[in-house]
């Protein structure tokens, strides 16, 4: 469990322009993998379902520090956004939308296939709430074995920020939490190295 609290003026890992809030529970499967180093990971990241609430930069962002920060820690990882699919592409998504998961995997599977991917990394907004200038979220993210189809291991940001004047307003350091926050949560169930490792190291 991980509980981080920035507001206004205070300084962590970043110093941010709003209040936010960022809670992680996770779940995973003892034995289930020893650890994701050496393995490739395709990315599922539908980040860019709510891009109207999370803002573009921050989305961009946030994949880029995924795909940096696995890759510092051994492992290989692909991003996969929902508009980059021919599904996601053609869904019209307003409030509550049932996101075609199935068609987009099935979508990838060539790609997965011919890039040797061993897991899938699911992204996935699964709640918004807009409250004044508050915003309120749960992101889930689901690690599956692609030759069982097993979730593996599992964790849910439930998170908020106060928007003061422009989506994008800190869109580095939200992208820096969210990634560090379910990083710190992947290597205390085992699955990745609690310290980056040298960038020799980890190709």
């Amino acid at each position: 469990m991980r509980f981080a609290t920035i507001c206004m003026g205070v300084v962590a890992l970043f110093v941010v322009s709003a209040c936010a809030t960022a809670n992680y529970s996770t779940v995973s499967r003892p034995g289930a993998v020893v650890e994701l180093s050496q393995s490739h990971v395709m990315v599922y990241s539908f980040l860019d379902v709510r891009e109207r609430d999370f803002g573009r930069r921050m989305i961009e962002e946030f994949s880029r520090q995924v795909t940096g920060q696995l890759a510092t820690r051994g492992v290989e990882a692909t991003v996969v956004e929902f508009r980059d699919s021919l599904a996601g592409a053609a869904t019209a998504v307003s409030g509550s939308t049932s996101l075609p998961l199935r068609e987009i995997v099935a979508e990838n599977r060539a790609r997965e296939q011919e890039l040797s991917v061993n897991y899938r990394l699911l992204i996935l907004p699964s709640d918004m709430t807009i409250q004044g200038a508050w915003q309120y979220f749960d992101v889930n993210w689901l690690l599956i074995d692609v030759q069982t189809e097993e979730v593996v291991w599992r964790t849910t940001l439930e998170g908020s920020r106060l928007v003061n004047w422009s989506i994008d307003e800190n869109w580095q350091g939200r992208a820096t939490e969210m990634v560090a926050g379910a990083l710190e949560e992947l290597s205390k169930s085992g699955l990745v190295s609690a310290v980056a490792l040298p960038v020799a190291a980890a190709q």
